[in-house]
């Protein structure tokens, strides 16, 4: 027995030995497995061309994967990242003619972020953000010059007619009813501008505020929030004139008569989205228990919304792109207000797009085939 445990120990001690001299023969760069050559592999392979392009960018140049990150770098990440920055700058350039503004700027923003030097393209983002504004602008602001005027005019409309007393006290009522719409409208459009600018919308705090001015024109704190507000207009805006033509405007549709049992019935088979749009309107018509048919929905909604994003996230931590979209869009059509929902969204709709254009022109390209040139026969004398 001790001589069998005399030779156990014999081998450990050589086995011990060899491991050493194996080791030592070997470099081991700590972390490899993090911001090197499979990394940035990773990250080009899930259309993360950037983080991509940047890991190697970073890399430590005694890496033994350098020259494999160089190379994954010069063949495949730079190309893909100069396919996407064309595609962006034509959808551009054809959302921009096409005076979508809202999808130029968006599509420009893309394109800002995979080049180099994109100071040409965020002027391009100022640009159509800046269209954006004045098409707001000019719209809200004519039709609240309506809105106002037909609410001023009406004033007159309550003076006692004749056979009446001057100060008749039905027409008196209505009349002191109607300043009192005045009065609370310019109320609420002076708290509206506040939040507008806060907000960083000038160009709606411009058409609240001056809606306060026409309605209280006696007022000081109006003349002040007014100059506020034009100090932080962006340059560029302006301020359609009083004297153009009104806009006609589209009637609003009455909504239709909704009863108790149709809310519950959306609220059984989880028609959560229709059945808030059902309680809302139950609420203005002063139906029964619409409070508690409101807080049911709003409960509920909550809790299939956070369900919704959590197994968005698990699917976008195990690369399941697709079904991160689709859980993602459930949690934004709930709660379209979480800005966490819709920035997640929004990142994810960014991916698979770039992942559709890269995966589009990649079998463009071996679809491609070379032609070999014509051989000309010259004639025989």
């Amino acid at each position: 027995m001790r001589l069998l445990a005399i030779r156990g120990w014999v081998i450990i001690l050589c086995l011990s030995f060899f491991s050493a001299c194996t080791l030592s023969t070997i470099k081991i760069s700590p972390m490899s497995f993090l911001y090197g050559y499979e990394s940035a592999l990773r990250d080009y392979k899930a259309g993360r061309i950037m983080e991509a392009m940047n890991t190697v960018i970073h890399m430590n140049k005694s890496r033994l994967d350098y020259a494999d990150a160089k190379a994954l770098l010069k063949k495949k990440i730079n190309p893909a990242r100069l396919r996407l920055l064309r595609h962006y700058v034509r959808a551009a350039k054809r959302a921009e003619k096409s005076k979508i503004w809202f999808r130029a700027k968006a599509l420009y923003k893309q394109a800002a972020s995979f080049s180099i030097s994109n100071t040409a393209l965020l002027k391009k983002v100022h640009r159509m953000d800046l269209r954006m504004r004045q098409v707001r602008m000019d719209t809200l602001i004519i039709q609240r010059r309506k809105e106002d005027a037909q609410l001023l005019n009406s004033l007159t409309q309550y003076d006692a007619p004749k056979g009446l007393a001057p100060q008749d006290a039905p027409f008196s009522r209505q009349r002191e009813k109607l300043k009192d719409w005045v009065l609370s409208r310019a109320s609420d459009a002076q708290l509206a501008a506040k939040l507008e600018m806060w907000k960083g919308y000038p160009e709606v705090a411009y058409v609240e505020i001056e809606s306060f001015n026409r309605l209280r024109p006696d007022s000081a704190k109006g003349k002040i929030l007014m100059g506020e507000i034009k100090k932080v207009l962006p340059k560029g805006l302006h301020v359609h004139p009083v004297d153009q033509p009104i806009a006609k405007i589209s009637p609003v549709t009455t909504p239709k008569t909704i009863s108790a049992n149709a809310i519950r019935k959306l609220i059984k088979n989880d028609e959560w989205l229709k059945a808030k749009r059902y309680a809302v309107v139950y609420q203005r018509e002063g139906g029964k228990h619409a409070d508690r048919f409101l807080k049911t929905i709003e409960k509920n909604m909550d809790r299939q919304a956070a369900t919704a994003f959590k197994a968005g996230r698990i699917a976008f931590r195990l690369e399941h792109l697709d079904q991160a979209v689709e859980r993602w869009r459930q949690a934004v059509a709930l709660r379209p207000g979480n800005m966490e929902y819709l920035h997640s969204l929004t990142r994810a709709l960014q991916l698979q797009e770039r992942l559709r254009i890269l995966r589009s022109e990649a079998d463009t390209d071996k679809g491609r085939k070379k032609i070999p040139p014509k051989k000309t026969i010259t004639p025989s004398k």
